[in-house]
């Protein structure tokens, strides 16, 4: 509500009265109030309005009153969930919330409660959802799956809510589906492609879509090693003054050469594999005692080096060394050379007969990266789960590279890798990349050692 201010009284039209005759005054006012209505300016009118969502417009509006009074100026609209009016002294400020259309009426009032009113559409459009960013493409294995919060792709200019959609290509190789409102999965479920596309749709059906190109991939065997004839299947120690290795009785055969330390047997892949799993036939060797583990490594390069490790078997320590004196273990060890360099996390370890095998026995062990999980096996018994978003291990998804370890109390203590088998997706570059035969500057010997006294907390 505001006021127009006449530029005369109907006081001011009888200055006698108003001097002699109070009672004169009172009856001239009551005449004035009862005069003529305020009427809108002589061929005035308002245009409908276009405003968007959150944006607003200043709408002039003009009444004349006869006798020149004080007019208050009120705005009423149709539908306050459409538009919003505010009177700002002869002006209307329109601002619009959602979309639709809804009629505005500005009226004039005397102070003798005559009224002339003035009426326009607003109209609010509706304005389609609009996509951003983009999906990349996605490399699955059969049984492989991906999620996504599809809301984070969209949104509503003019502030509404979404609903969501989905369209499959190929519904016999990807099953694609939305759950909890705002959520997509994709399950390969068959050999083959699909373009999987979200449809982000409006209350009043204005559209926007985002496509995913969705690859399914049956598992390929990135390598075998054997071990047969005295062939190490790309495997070589490093560093080579850490670690003893040889092919014997179509086993190859690792140590390390110092007390309480780790060795390492390195395979370059040649390539970035990436939904990868590791299997092994592997044990202690005969005539070991049982303060030894065998196992996998993966080193993943950047600023803060680090490497991946899983380790089976270490078990009657009798004292700890660091949280190993158990069936199985996976750790990450960083490459700061700190002096607790070895476990950025405390791993997860734990105790399992799957795991608990003899010198001279021979199990079979996994250790595997799919769908964002990390798992781990001794046999088929599931012994290690990570969630590896959740610990932001994502740089261990895809690796160029595999070790096999041992780590053992004693220098010397051996053990045997019968074959070592890694399947994958297939890669999307088969390119051979150089081998780097390079070992590096050798660093000092206790960087490698093992010291006791320090028990990592569980």
């Amino acid at each position: 509500m505001n006021t127009l201010p006449s530029t005369r009284s109907p006081i001011a039209r009888f200055p006698a009265m108003a001097r002699w005759s109070p009672l004169l005054v009172v009856v001239a006012v009551l005449a004035a109030c009862g005069g003529d209505p305020p009427v809108p300016c002589p061929g005035f009118s308002i245009p409908d309005i276009r405003v968007h969502v959150r944006e607003t417009d200043l709408i002039q509006a003009c009444f004349d009153d006869p006798e020149d009074e004080v007019l208050t100026i009120k705005a009423r609209v149709s539908d306050p969930e459409i538009a919003s009016a505010l009177p700002l002294q002869s002006a209307i400020r329109v601002k619009g919330l959602s979309p639709g259309e809804a009629t505005v009426t500005v009226t004039a009032e005397d102070p003798g409660g005559q009224t002339a009113s003035i009426d326009f559409k607003v109209i609010v459009p509706n304005r389609p959802p609009i996509a951003r960013g983009e999906f990349d493409p996605v490399r699955m294995l059969v049984d492989g799956s991906r999620s996504y919060e599809v809301d984070l792709f969209f949104f509503d200019p003019d502030e509404q809510p979404l609903s969501f959609e989905m369209e499959n290509t190929n519904p016999v190789a990807v099953e694609a589906k939305i759950f909890d409102s705002i959520k997509m999965s994709i399950k390969g479920i068959a050999e083959g492609t699909s373009v999987v596309t979200v449809v982000a749709k409006d209350p009043m059906g204005e559209t926007a879509t985002r496509s995913v190109d969705v690859s399914v991939f049956e598992p390929v065997q990135i390598f075998r090693a054997d071990f047969d004839d005295g062939d190490y299947g790309g495997f070589f120690g490093y560093p080579s003054w850490l670690t003893n290795t040889r092919v014997e009785d179509g086993k190859y055969v690792m140590s390390g050469r110092y007390n309480a330390s780790w060795g390492w047997s390195r395979k370059l892949l040649g390539t970035t594999v990436e939904e990868w799993e590791v299997t092994s036939s592997l044990g202690k060797a005969a005539k070991n005692n049982k303060k030894t583990a065998p196992g996998f490594l993966s080193y993943i390069g950047g600023t803060d080096p680090v490497y991946y490790g899983m380790t089976y078997g270490y078990d009657d320590v009798g004292a700890t060394y660091w949280g190993l004196d158990d069936d199985y273990n996976f750790a990450v060890m960083s490459l700061a050379f700190t002096s607790e360099w070895w476990h950025i996390d405390p791993g997860h370890w734990g105790y399992s007969d799957a795991c608990d095998n003899d010198p001279g026995e021979l199990m079979d062990a996994t250790l595997a990266v799919r769908n964002g999980e990390l798992t781990g096996k001794c046999g088929e018994t599931l012994v290690v789960r990570i969630n590896m978003t959740e610990q932001g291990w994502a740089g261990v998804s895809n690796i160029d590279n595999l070790y096999l370890a041992v780590l053992g109390v004693t220098a010397n203590n051996e053990v045997w890798y019968d074959w070592v088998e890694m399947n994958a997706l297939p890669p999307e570059e088969e390119a051979q990349a150089q081998v780097d035969w390079d070992e590096g500057p050798t660093q000092p010997e206790d960087v490698f050692t093992f010291k006791r006294g320090i028990d990592i907390p569980r």
